[in-house]
């Protein structure tokens, strides 16, 4: 059978307890409504899917490729058609260098998106560099243009020099709006990181693991000394024998136990869980 009609006549209810993935998610991935989803966890999403069943969804992580790839930002072509020749040296060199200028610009800016990196601290300043030399280039354009209005003979053509100049407005205002991004991301992350805490304090020596849910990669720690955990990352948490504190945005809970103690984080919600839950949650494994 169809790995995706076997979902289906699962019950995307019974499929969305079982796997914690949101049941919206789950009918836009199975009806391959791809634009309502986010890259990174639907991969996550076909993983646990393909884990939690023993099916091969391995067409559909395909077809979500190729819907990627197809729908991936295309870069612009600028093409500055000069509208009569000049016989100035100085001109021509003028405007090659201004061309160049702007192609390098709009270089870096689609690269920027497709990369992906709108929050690295040096992306940031590189727009900011490339926005004054972009500026500064720009005067230097204006005053060029203004001598040659009141010259009362030119052989430069000064509706080329406007269309240059439109061009680059036009990337200022990108710059300025990437800027302005970057800088707003920044804020909400850094909202979120105070906000949010989930630390561990063993009383003696404690090992933990964690299991990140959005990419099912584990991490361990064996360690006396307090613990840190990621409060942006939905993931399991299991303790071995001992005891030990659990802060969740400051509110402790205490824990001493011959047993092992599982946890889940999901949604900004911390929940003790049995080994069955954590197991379904886990693809069937205990750690």
């Amino acid at each position: 059978m169809d790995a995706i009609k076997q979902l289906k006549k699962i019950g995307l209810d019974k499929v969305s307890k079982e796997t914690h993935i949101y049941i919206e998610n789950l009918k836009s991935l199975l009806n391959k409504e791809f634009n309502t989803l986010h890259k990174t966890k639907t991969f996550g999403f076909i993983k646990i899917l393909e884990k939690r069943y023993n099916i091969d969804l391995s067409d559909l992580k395909k077809e979500y490729q190729a819907y990627l790839d197809e729908n991936r930002p295309q870069k612009e072509h600028v093409t500055i058609v000069a509208k009569k020749q000049t016989n100035s040296k100085k001109n021509i060199l003028f405007f090659t260098v201004l061309f160049l200028i702007v192609l390098s610009l709009l270089a870096f800016y689609f690269a920027k998106n497709l990369t992906n990196q709108k929050n690295s601290v040096s992306d940031d300043l590189n727009v900011a560099k490339n926005s004054i030399a972009l500026q500064e280039a720009k005067n230097s354009l204006k005053s060029f243009e203004k001598n040659q209005t009141n010259k009362e003979h030119s052989d430069v053509d000064l509706d080329q020099i406007k269309d240059i100049s439109t061009i680059m407005d036009k990337q200022l205002d990108v710059n300025i709006t990437t800027i302005e991004q970057i800088a707003q991301e920044d804020i909400t992350k850094s909202s979120k990181a105070i906000k949010q805490q989930l630390v561990i304090k063993p009383i003696s020596s404690l090992w933990v693991g964690v299991i990140y849910l959005d990419n099912y990669k584990r991490k361990s720690y064996l360690t006396s000394d307090e613990i840190e955990l990621d409060p942006t990352r939905e993931q399991l948490i299991l303790t071995g024998h001992s005891q030990f504190e659990i802060f969740h945005n400051n509110e402790p809970a205490f824990f001493s136990s011959n047993k092992k103690v599982r946890f889940l984080y999901q949604n900004g919600t911390l929940s003790e869980i049995t080994l069955d839950e954590f197991k379904k949650i886990n693809g069937g494994n205990d750690w």
